[in-house]
């Protein structure tokens, strides 16, 4: 059986969204008796206890070291060696965006006879200034021309490429896009997890209600929204509410200056990098989770599956993508992007109707079951997989 490649930018230890959406990919293919190799870049200095970590002993990590970096993008000229090497063994499963660096997989590619790679298409990368026109240029040369000739391209909803800026060539190519969500794992995320351990950590007292946020506080996740939660904060400042925010990055003393400013520091917890096997006592802690981004940088909103796959309800921003996750006023809200007042009234809503919340958590639980598994997504893959093998 030839190998499955998963090329991605980023991937655990180093918390990323994508990454973790390659890795439980990859388990669940592994499981399946799959032979699966990840090539992705090793961003730690040699001799980081990271990058050693060690996932599964029977996932194989290649881990070349970029020439050139900057944030996330990246030139990997041994990536092209890397496929190369494995093109006659190999299906390649390349995750977009990977800048500077996914041009090299295109490359190699052609040297298989017929050329072929999946490409998942995971956002339209979005940035201030320059940067935000850096990832225009290169999503309409470069990216085009990977959707262009990729076999396959998957995408987590047809709602989001339909707004997306290379939308045109999407329509071109519809022939061979198919919509696989994200998936998320339902036996680590449960309902019967106790959070009280985290409660007691930051002395939350057990009749407190308590509002999660899980994201990177970094510049390149500013439209994650986190500035419109803590102005919610303000604008409902009740002390039996605690504001809970899972993340670290450069933004952080920003977001802690602007709490201080609204006058909820108190109430508002600045928990730092929590990793993957204590964050599902974080969603156990909360009563619901919030995702206020702003705009398309935010595609689907993993941390929207890990917190109703928790039994929680969520609110999220009405974008392209992650409004397809959520059924209004069943599962969870949507409200407008930026809407401090709209976002406010509904937090304020949920908290005081926590019965409520407890049922629409319920049924958030059993889409995630029944349409959201890892193996329901990786069911759809492998028929994908099975065109090119």
């Amino acid at each position: 059986m030839r190998a499955i490649i998963h090329v991605v930018s980023t991937f655990p230890p180093y918390q990323s969204g994508m990454g973790n959406v390659a890795l439980n990919i990859s388990l669940e293919l592994i499981n399946r008796g799959y032979r699966v190799k990840v090539i992705t870049p090793l961003l730690k200095k040699r001799g980081d206890t990271n990058s050693d970590y060690i996932i599964d002993e029977r996932l194989e990590i290649i881990r070349p070291i970029p020439m050139l970096r900057y944030g996330n993008a990246m030139l990997i000229p041994s990536l092209y060696n890397w496929i190369k090497r494995y093109r006659e063994d190999i299906v390649i499963h390349m995750h977009y965006p990977f800048y500077l660096s996914d041009w090299l997989i295109n490359l190699a590619s052609r040297l298989k006879n017929p050329p072929s790679y999946i490409l998942t298409y995971h956002l339209d990368s979005q940035g201030k200034s320059i940067l935000d026109l850096f990832f225009k240029g290169y999503d309409y040369t470069i990216g085009s021309e990977l959707i262009s000739n990729a076999s396959w391209i998957t995408v987590s909803s047809l709602d989001y490429i339909r707004y997306s800026r290379l939308r045109h060539i999407f329509r071109r190519n519809m022939h061979k896009v198919v919509e696989v969500p994200l998936g998320v794992d339902i036996d680590r995320f449960r309902p019967d997890i106790d959070g009280s351990v985290v409660r007691e950590r930051y002395g939350i007292e057990p009749d407190d209600k308590v509002v999660l946020f899980v994201g990177a506080l970094d510049r390149a996740h500013w439209f994650k929204g986190v500035e419109y939660l803590i102005k919610a904060a303000g604008k409902i400042r009740r002390k039996d509410v605690k504001w809970l925010i899972v993340g670290e990055g450069e933004l952080r003393s920003y977001y802690e200056g602007l709490s201080s400013k609204m006058g909820v520091a108190e109430s508002i917890i600045f928990a730092g990098w929590v990793s993957n096997e204590s964050l599902p006592l974080f969603y156990a802690a909360s009563d619901l989770l919030v995702l206020p981004s702003i705009n398309m940088g935010e595609a689907f909103g993993l941390v929207l599956l890990e917190s109703m796959a928790s039994g929680k309800p969520v609110v999220a921003s009405y974008l392209p993508g992650v409004r397809t996750v959520i059924d209004h006023g069943k599962d969870g809200f949507l409200v407008r992007p930026r809407d401090v007042d709209g976002l406010s009234r509904t937090i304020r809503f949920i908290v005081e109707n926590l019965d409520m919340a407890r049922e629409m958590g319920n049924r958030a639980r059993k889409k995630m079951v029944e349409k959201y598994s890892w193996k329901a997504v990786v069911d759809r893959l492998v028929e994908i997989y099975n065109t090119l093998i």
